[in-house]
């Protein structure tokens, strides 16, 4: 009894760190607050004297490749910050304004019935110095590169086109502004960041590189899949009893949750005929396990925490991962498929179909190392140097082997849904993460302390 509530005190005290920990992250998050997007957006738009109608829609975008480019460039520079995405906002009635942190990034409007009287090409740059300062602080550090002029319909149009080198940005980065005007009327900005190619040749080969060990991953689970085809073909021929339906709908759910996020739809077959036959097998021939009905949500919780953490710790080890993972920019319901087809998809196959495979030949540790091995090239993230990005996947996705291992692949299923929708939900704008890690947090307390039912 003593040491229980030694063991007791000490997952407090781990769970009491850990909901620390994930404020602090809560905290460091850096998507803005949706509600303060309208105003915002609103307010840039009036000082380029356009009053838009009510907030439409909220969109986002983010340039991956440009993130981590941008990550890479300034690794070791406190001053500068992640690239974070872009949100625009569209109005009812037209206009819009696209907003990236505190600066206005892209902005249009409705052509006015009245643009204006024409500015001559000679004074436009000052006029945009009038117009302009209000909402881009810095606009006196651009230069004037190109203008081009045109009539059009009796209203004079001007495209300047502006450049920003050196300070405020990383060295050999540039930020192009580029700006219409009709008559007097400003109706279109657009600021473009031009990366330096070297860091950006460093983000584009490292991602060719991990692309690569991809598909030997696929390679190596279309032959597990092969194996498990064998396997139920012969338990069919030998009139063994096979749970075709229930597997049928976990490949049908798969399918339908790869197909609503976007993935192409042979990579959402793949993984459908992998749970497929994956559940056949295993419900044929491996022993379901038994216990750990609280185990799945802690691990998942913990291995989310330590997935976010990751890129301090290759930084802190001399390394580089980006700070960035994959932004999934799309509605909170897709963040939450996307990280069920990953879970539901992949889990059977890497914590059931291979290592029963493999386990006769290689003994339990062995088969699920390998599996997890293949797991970690499937979402691997560019790092200097390339193992450090995989490193972190591999050891994660041992772990979901050890619970496989004692208390069967659904557990894994469910451990990996949790890490998936903490790590995807982080750096997704739409997704409500704060309020999701908190209900998380609190099931998982209430799970351990509540003692449940004796038998």
């Amino acid at each position: 009894m003593r040491g229980t509530g030694v063991w007791w005190v000490l997952g407090v005290a781990v769970l009491v760190m850990l909901g620390v920990s994930l404020h602090a992250l809560q905290r460091a998050r850096p998507y803005r607050d949706r509600k303060l997007l309208g105003p915002l957006a609103t307010r840039f738009s009036e000082q380029l004297g356009f009053s838009p109608g009510p907030v439409g829609t909220t969109v986002y975008q983010t340039s991956q490749g440009l993130s981590w480019a941008w990550d890479w460039a300034t690794r070791g520079l406190r001053r500068f910050r992640p690239l974070e995405s872009v949100a625009t906002v569209r109005f009812l009635g037209g206009g819009e304004v696209a907003i990236e942190k505190e600066k206005i990034v892209r902005f249009r409007r409705p052509l006015p019935t009245d643009p204006g009287v024409a500015i001559p090409p000679t004074l436009v740059e000052e006029h945009l110095r009038h117009k302009l300062s209000p909402v881009i602080p810095e606009f006196l550090a651009f230069s004037l590169r190109r203008l081009a002029s045109r009539v059009e319909a009796g209203v004079t149009w001007h495209r300047a086109y502006l450049v920003l080198r050196g300070e405020p940005l990383p060295e050999g980065w540039q930020e192009e502004l580029e700006v219409e005007v009709a008559g007097s009327t400003v109706v279109a900005l657009t600021r473009r960041l031009l990366p330096d190619p070297d860091p950006l040749g460093v983000v584009v080969g490292r991602v060719a590189e991990l692309q690569k060990a991809r598909w030997l991953a696929f390679f190596a689970a279309a032959l597990a899949v092969l194996g498990l085809l064998v396997a139920a073909f012969e338990a069919y021929w030998f009139r063994l009893r096979l749970p075709w339906f229930s597997a049928l709908l976990l490949a049908a759910v798969c399918w339908g949750l790869g197909k609503s996020t976007g993935h192409s739809s042979p990579v959402t077959v793949f993984w459908a005929v992998a749970v497929l036959f994956s559940a056949v097998v295993l419900h044929s021939f491996a022993p379901p396990a038994t216990g750990g009905q609280k185990a799945f949500a802690p691990v998942g919780l913990v291995l989310g925490f330590c997935s976010l953490l990751w890129p301090q710790m290759v930084r802190g080890a001399g390394g580089w991962m980006p700070s960035t993972g994959v932004v999934l920019n799309e509605p909170w319901p897709l963040v939450v498929a996307e990280a069920g087809f990953r879970a539901l998809g992949e889990e059977p196959l890497l914590r059931g179909g291979i290592p029963w495979l493999l386990r006769p030949f290689l003994g339990p540790w062995a088969a699920y190392l390998l599996a997890a091995t293949v797991g970690s090239l499937l979402h691997p993230l560019p790092a200097v140097p390339l193992p450090a990005g995989i490193l972190g996947e591999l050891l994660a996705q041992g772990v979901l082997g050890w619970l496989a291992w004692q208390y069967g692949w659904g557990w894994a299923v469910a451990s990996r849904w949790v890490w998936e929708l903490l790590r995807l939900g982080y750096f997704a704008p739409q997704f409500p993460w704060g309020e999701t890690w908190q209900l998380l947090f609190l099931w998982v307390v209430g799970s351990l302390l509540w003692p449940g039912k004796k038998r």
